[in-house]
C-alpha cells in the first residue's frame, strides 16, 4: 500500500519538469523561488525510503505536504503564475490524503511493535525476554480488539497478526544472550564473518563441511574433535 502511494505521487508530481524549465534561467526573484521549490520536490522524489521501518510513500507525502504549505504561504504574500501552477500540481496530495491517513494508521502498529522489540537495545533500559514478550502480548491483545472492531480494515490487521504469530517463537531468544543475533540480517553477517575467518585460517574456499545451518540455528564443526 505504501509503495502504491509512492508510485501515484511520483507519477503526478513529475509534471514539475515543464515549470522547472521555464524558471531555470530566469532572473526574476519569484521565478528563482519557484525553481528552488522544483529542486526541493525533485530531491524528495529521489529518496525511496527503506522498508519496512522507513516507508517511502509516507515519507514522500509528508515532505510534499510541507512544500505545498510553504508555497501556499508564499502565494498569499507574493502571487506568481508559475508558483500557482506548482501549487495546483501538488493538489494530488488532497486527493490521496485518505490513503495516506489509512497507511499511517496501520504503520503506527508496526512502529509500536518495533519499539517493544527494541527495548533491550539500550543498556540503560535492558529488559528480560519475559518482560518484552509480555509487552508484545499486550500489543497483540490490542490488535485483536481493533481487528474485531474494524471490519473494512480486517484484512490488514489479520496480516499483521498472522506475521506476529508465525515469528513469535523466535522473537525473544536473543534477549539476555549477546551471542545470539537479533535479526536474520545479523545472522547472515555473523555467518559471513565465520566463513571469512575459516577461509583465512585453513585456506579452503568451501565452508560447506564447517557450517551447518537450520533455521535460526548455526552449528560450527571442528574436524579436530572426534
Amino acid at each position: 500500500m505504501d509503495r502504491a502511494l509512492k508510485v501515484d505521487l511520483k507519477k503526478k508530481v513529475r509534471g514539475i519538469k515543464t515549470i522547472e524549465q521555464k524558471t531555470i534561467n530566469s532572473q526574476d526573484k519569484q521565478n528563482q523561488l519557484v525553481y528552488k521549490y522544483c529542486q526541493t520536490i525533485r530531491f524528495a522524489l529521489q529518496d525511496d525510503g527503506r522498508y519496512p521501518l522507513n516507508p517511502g510513500g509516507l515519507q514522500l507525502y509528508s515532505r510534499l505536504r510541507t512544500v505545498q504549505q510553504s508555497i501556499e504561504r508564499n502565494i498569499k504574500l507574493r502571487p506568481n503564475a508559475e508558483l500557482q501552477k506548482l501549487f495546483c500540481l501538488l493538489s494530488i496530495l488532497d486527493e490521496l490524503k485518505p490513503r495516506y491517513q489509512q497507511i499511517k494508521r496501520f504503520y503506527k502498529w508496526i512502529f509500536r511493535v518495533n519499539r517493544i522489540l527494541r527495548q533491550n537495545k539500550s543498556k540503560k533500559y535492558k529488559k528480560s525476554s519475559t518482560r518484552v514478550e509480555a509487552d508484545l502480548l499486550l500489543c497483540f491483545d490490542d490488535l485483536l480488539v481493533v481487528y474485531r472492531r474494524c471490519s473494512k480494515d480486517r484484512l490488514i490487521f489479520e496480516n499483521i497478526l498472522k506475521f506476529m504469530v508465525s515469528y513469535w517463537e523466535g522473537l525473544f531468544y536473543h534477549y539476555g544472550r549477546s551471542e545470539v543475533p537479533r535479526t536474520n540480517n545479523d545472522l547472515e553477517r555473523f555467518i559471513c564473518r565465520l566463513k571469512s575467518g575459516f577461509r583465512r585460517t585453513v585456506g579452503r574456499a568451501s565452508c560447506q563441511g564447517f557450517i551447518v545451518r537450520y533455521g535460526a540455528y548455526v552449528v560450527l564443526l571442528d574436524e579436530g574433535l572426534s
